[in-house]
């Protein structure tokens, strides 16, 4: 299962909105020589894996899941460890 497809499988999807505008969504500004540019993007809600960031970067165009700037956090976090499990099926909303 592709990332986006376990958050929207767990959370819903919204009708509006991209990953990028969530304050869920973070990004990393990287200096390269003279020039910054945005680094490394990551869902705080899918979770990160600082050892292996490929598995849990995000793309910013992704379409918006149901927690999209939800003002509470939601008690699920690091959904990426169920990425390669069927336990992302049975999670609940909240």
């Amino acid at each position: 299962m592709e990332k986006i497809e376990l958050m929207h499988s767990v959370y819903g999807k919204r009708e509006y909105g991209k990953c990028f505008d969530c304050h869920f969504c973070h990004w990393k500004i990287i200096k390269i020589g003279d020039e910054t540019k945005m680094g490394p993007v990551w869902c705080e809600v899918y979770g990160r894996d600082k050892t292996n960031t490929f598995d849990t970067q995000w793309s910013v165009s992704f379409p918006a899941c149901g927690i999209f700037n939800l003002s509470h956090d939601p008690k699920k976090r690091n959904i990426y460890k169920l990425a390669n499990s069927d336990a992302g099926e049975q999670l609940s909303l909240f």
